[in-house]
């Protein structure tokens, strides 16, 4: 039997339009070179109705990790 958070997690039908939103929009940021999905939601993606309990996303950027030193709160 499923316990009841299992049951509230959404299902792979119910993320889908959201997910190609977000990529869509991730894609046209700057320095943005490719995305990348994994998780419960790309090992279920031909099963609509699996609940998923994490969305892994992966951006390739053309950012060097020294760049991010530079940034502060200011």
């Amino acid at each position: 039997m499923d316990s009841w958070y299992k049951k509230c997690m959404p299902k792979i039908k119910d993320v889908q339009p959201h997910i190609k939103e977000i990529v869509s929009s991730l894609k046209n940021a700057e320095g943005v070179k490719s995305m990348h999905i994994w998780g419960s939601y790309s090992k279920n993606i031909d099963k609509p109705n699996t609940r998923i309990k994490d969305i892994d996303i992966l951006a390739r950027t053309s950012f060097h990790s020294v760049d991010l030193l530079a940034i502060d709160n200011k």
